[in-house]
């Protein structure tokens, strides 16, 4: 039976693992929309011709990873959060309209990760990871900041071996980007943040605790060495303003053709 204390509960550690996982700002991904959770949910942000040609590595990535974009920081650019396997069942759970009712949730509360008490408004996303640390009764839970996880993820990523456009890419990640270009960015985007960042990111979640960030180097050199994606970008002034407002997901941006 659901209630208020349960559904805190799983809403505090679904928020918290996709923004340790994502290394976002505690705002970003605690005010995803449900809107935005049902294009991940329904895969809208993908080419799902182009997807069932890529070799079985690559799927088996499009498998375990779901994708949505939110605006960043300042409204005034688009942020892609990845959205682990582990985690899906859970949002769905938690997206429902009948748990929400039981939940003393809000029925217009248009949030993935509501406040409850009927409130129109979302969770805090770092509170949220604060009180799961305190919770799991981890040592100095207020070392564990935005700031120190996202220059934990740079740092991690700036010594991999890969390309140029594989960094422009995760910066555009972290939110450290300008405007996207829909013409060139509007298809791939989705795909290659899946198969370059969403792998990478995996394989530091995986690995990191269990060793050493240079056992995370050599795992992903032999990854990228031994596995080629399909995606290729070109690369993109972070100045360019041509429309980033208007970038939309495939099944309306392709509505009407």
């Amino acid at each position: 039976m659901w209630d208020s204390h349960a559904y805190t509960e799983l809403r505090d550690l679904t928020v918290s693992r996709l923004t340790l996982f994502n290394a976002r700002r505690g705002g970003e991904p605690a005010r995803l929309t449900l809107a935005e959770w049902k294009q991940a949910e329904e895969n809208r942000w993908l080419t799902h011709e182009r997807i069932n040609t890529v070799g079985d590595w690559e799927r088996k990535l499009f498998d375990n990873m779901k994708i949505t974009f939110q605006t960043g920081k300042g409204n005034n650019h688009l942020v892609p959060i990845l959205i682990p396997e582990d985690v899906v069942g859970a949002m769905k759970k938690l997206s429902e309209s009948d748990v929400h009712s039981m939940s003393n949730v809000s029925q217009h509360n248009s949030y993935m990760f509501p406040a409850t008490q009927s409130s129109d408004s979302h969770v805090s996303g770092w509170h949220a990871v604060n009180c799961v640390c305190c919770d799991a009764q981890v040592e100095h839970p207020e070392s564990l900041t935005a700031t120190k996880i996202r220059h934990r993820i740079s740092t991690l990523y700036a010594a991999l071996d890969v390309s140029e456009n594989e960094r422009q890419l995760l910066y555009k990640h972290m939110g450290h980007s300008g405007n996207i270009n829909q013409n060139i960015y509007q298809t791939p985007l989705a795909e290659a943040e899946i198969l370059k960042v969403g792998s990478q990111l995996q394989l530091m979640n995986r690995h990191y605790a269990a060793g050493s960030a240079s056992s995370v180097v050599s795992l992903g050199s032999k990854q990228q060495q031994s596995e080629e994606a399909s995606v290729q970008l070109p690369d993109v002034d972070d100045n360019d303003t041509r429309g980033e407002s208007s970038l939309q997901p495939l099944e309306e941006h392709t509505r009407g053709m």
